[in-house]
């Protein structure tokens, strides 16, 4: 087998789609690569379900900030329906089928293009976000709205849908090449469009999330000058939002960096066999990683999800929620007993007729 280049053949295939033409039974490598694949799945599609779940059902994670994670998370989702497709392609056979139909095999490049498109275009607009309402807070109490951010979100929607179908317009397939990504996709779609796309997106990342902590810097000099008690809370809030936001950012820039780069490579010059494979193995898992970014970093993400995981029936969820209040009012009585003087005559009857009143 000429291991040269990834170009002429490549064995891993997880997204690019050149997966090793199979005549007799499934391998013993392909089946690893089928049960890692499945494993993924589960998880992007589990951890997205969740986010957009949790953001659905709980009406304190229904804020404006959130309706991009909601985006954010279909987006991801988008990712873990196409794994299906590939997994199967590992089987005897199905490279063939996808070989001899130019729009099931331009199909499946182009919807994980436009979860590209999507993912970059939802977390851009979420930092261009967090800096107008860390810049002016009171502009943005105005200016940003429920229906505001879905008009938006929709318009990226379309946007990502028209930049990642240009393949299927504008491509290079043909059947006796088969369903190979460099073979099939234009050259200046993988070396000067997607890169420029990129790295512009990012750059309004940087500048945003640096704007953001310059005004956080200010906030922090004139704090006992200027701001009030309840406006630092307010603002070390919106600190933690960004700090989350900027997180997922990092993870996403990593991720994606190594792919970018092996893609324009590969395309370029070719690349050993399966490296541009395995370096777009991180893109494929960073669609899974933002469930556990905002179960680490926010509180509310954290008790929504324990609330869905651990309880099964609506009755059972209702009173995880309530056990959960009850911890929290257990915590608050614990700070305010010091400064309380307890009757000693105190009937035991009440106090338990007190509590009978808190859980109902």
């Amino acid at each position: 087998m000429n291991n040269t280049t990834c170009i002429d053949n490549c064995t891993i295939g997880i997204i690019s789609g050149n997966t090793t033409k199979l005549s007799g039974s499934i391998t013993t490598h392909s089946i690893i690569i089928v049960c890692i694949e499945m494993l993924i799945m589960f998880i992007i599609c589990a951890g997205n379900t969740l986010t957009f779940t949790a953001i659905w059902k709980t009406p304190r994670l229904q804020t404006v900030p959130n309706q991009y994670i909601m985006s954010l998370a279909c987006a991801d989702l988008l990712v873990g329906l196409i794994l299906p497709y590939q997994v199967a392609l590992h089987f005897p056979g199905v490279q063939e089928i996808f070989d001899k139909n130019k729009y099931l095999c331009l199909g499946r490049h182009c919807a994980f293009y436009v979860s590209l498109g999507q993912t970059i275009q939802t977390i851009t607009a979420i930092a261009i976000d967090r800096a107008v309402c860390i810049g002016s807070p009171l502009k943005y109490k105005t200016t940003a709205s429920m229906k505001r951010t879905r008009i938006l979100i929709f318009i990226t929607w379309i946007t990502a849908i028209l930049f990642g179908t240009i393949p299927l317009h504008s491509n290079n397939y043909k059947v006796e090449t088969g369903c190979y990504l460099f073979k099939t996709v234009p050259f200046y779609f993988h070396v000067y469009l997607q890169p420029i796309v990129f790295v512009a997106f990012c750059s309004v990342n940087v500048i945003c999330y640096s704007y953001i902590f310059y005004i956080s810097r200010q906030h922090i000099k004139n704090r006992n000058k200027q701001l009030a008690i309840v406006d630092a809370k307010l603002h070390n809030n919106n600190m933690k939002l960004v700090k989350m936001f900027l997180t997922v950012f990092g993870v996403f820039f990593i991720c994606m960096t190594p792919g970018f780069t092996s893609v324009i490579l590969g395309q370029i010059v070719g690349l050993p066999n399966g490296i541009v494979d395995i370096c777009l193995l991180p893109a494929l898992l960073n669609s899974g990683m933002n469930f556990f970014i905002y179960a680490v970093a926010n509180m509310t993400f954290r008790q929504a999800f324990a609330g869905m995981i651990c309880c099964g029936s609506r009755r059972t969820q209702n009173s995880c929620y309530r056990s959960s209040n009850l911890k929290s009012i257990s915590t608050v009585k614990k700070k305010v007993e010091p400064q309380v003087s307890v009757k000693p005559e105190e009937d035991p009857i009440e106090s338990e007729n007190v509590k009978d009143v808190i859980l109902t």
